[in-house]
């Protein structure tokens, strides 16, 4: 996933702060770059990555990025029990045996399928920033939910996971991935999937996510950087661990 770092034109570089942080709400450098760190750590062995529709590990996965989002992220009374973005979306898990450590939510809008994604309320609509997402054809997704046992948070399993959401997409010719995150994990992102991350524009206020803070829009372009997605699919036979096999049939 060639170049780690993608430069952001407003800023000249992708570890300037966005406007208006500067003096409060300034990311600890340090602290940056220990998460990195923690983060890229090698892969703790024997865990399962699949997309499912099984009750048991969707429960699961429920209570743990419920758990995740009150106690980290600061989030007050999450919901534990699946929501209607969970019903339309894509639910992919990490577990080990019939144990789910956590997992992530894949919600795709499509010409057979136009729902609204979960960040697009109010007036706001992710088609009408990026001028290739207007053709009728263009399919589009957003990354959302990504949670973790504290005890599994280190490590290569965020990167294991990234790929292999992106090999979903690629299997269902997605254009573009986006997410919805603190400036933090927007950075992480960046340097582990090399997402840009869009301080321009401005996102509405998500009532479930407000104690998060300001929150930013980061996305890859999928399609333009195909070839390397690939490349680093076919590696993740090369890892430990085991996964479903992303080529599998998406419905939309």
């Amino acid at each position: 996933m060639t170049s780690v770092l993608e430069p952001n034109l407003a800023n000249n570089s992708p570890l300037m702060p966005p406007p208006g942080l500067s003096g409060h709400g300034l990311p600890d450098l340090e602290k940056e770059k220990a998460l990195f760190s923690r983060y890229t750590r090698k892969q703790l062995p024997d865990l399962t990555f699949e997309f499912t529709r099984d009750p048991g590990l969707l429960h699961q996965y429920y209570r743990v990025r419920a758990d995740e989002y009150n106690a980290v992220y600061g989030t007050l009374d999450y919901p534990k029990d699946e929501t209607e973005c969970d019903r339309s979306g894509h639910i992919m898990v990490v577990r080990r045996g019939n144990f789910c450590v956590g997992g992530a939510r894949l919600n795709i809008k499509s010409p057979r399928k136009p729902d609204l994604l979960p960040m697009e309320i109010d007036n706001f609509r992710i088609e009408n920033y990026f001028s290739q997402l207007m053709n009728k054809q263009a399919s589009y997704c957003q990354l959302s939910g990504f949670s973790l046992l504290e005890e599994f948070r280190g490590g290569d399993i965020t990167r294991q996971v990234g790929k292999r959401i992106v090999g979903k997409c690629l299997a269902a010719n997605i254009n573009m991935l986006f997410a919805v995150c603190p400036i933090l994990n927007a950075r992480l992102y960046q340097k582990i999937f090399i997402t840009k991350i869009h301080y321009d524009i401005e996102l509405p206020v998500y009532h479930e996510l407000k104690e998060m803070g300001m929150l930013y829009l980061c996305s890859i372009a999928l399609q333009e950087r195909q070839s390397s997605f690939i490349k680093s699919a076919e590696e993740l036979s090369n890892t430990q661990g085991s996964y479903n096999d992303f080529e599998s049939e998406v419905i939309l």
